[in-house]
């Protein structure tokens, strides 16, 4: 799979717009420790990359270096504690690649997230599903973005 790490202007958006305007309801209860926050940045974020209604949200718990990988092959030198995001959908972001590239279009998207600082620290779109069993257990987050 070719990695393609998302735009600034994704980042912006999502760290400018916050996560507010969606509430939670009674049919789109999160598991009990699901951290709500997690599922508002989840849903923003596909919502921003032009699927309000992804296929399926699911997280896991780990270090940061070895979400990266498990997401996407990068190295990184440290081991805070992160969430790593893994949604499938039919999602576009523009303004995101390589130098010159104005779209780029996957089915796969991942969001490396600061447990505790709830900072985006690493995001990516492709067709790859990551193995997130090294990290335990998948949970599921609500799909319904609109």
């Amino acid at each position: 799979m070719r990695r393609v790490t998302l735009g600034c202007l994704i980042l912006w958006t999502i760290v400018s717009a916050g996560c507010g305007g969606r509430s939670l309801t009674a049919t789109t209860a999160l598991p009990s420790s699901s951290p709500a926050w997690l599922s508002e940045l989840a849903c923003h974020t596909a919502t921003t990359m032009h699927d309000p209604s992804p296929s399926s949200i699911v997280y896991v718990q780990g270090g940061h270096e070895e979400a990266e990988r498990i997401a996407s092959g990068d190295v990184v030198y440290d081991d805070a504690p992160v969430y790593l995001v893994v949604l499938t959908g039919d999602f576009v972001a523009e303004h995101s690649g390589p130098p010159g590239a104005t779209t780029t279009s996957g089915h796969v998207a991942h969001l490396t997230v600061g447990r505790d600082s709830h900072d985006v620290l690493d995001t990516g779109i492709g067709e790859r599903l990551p193995d997130l069993s090294p990290l335990g257990t998948p949970r599921t987050l609500p799909t319904d973005c609109g």
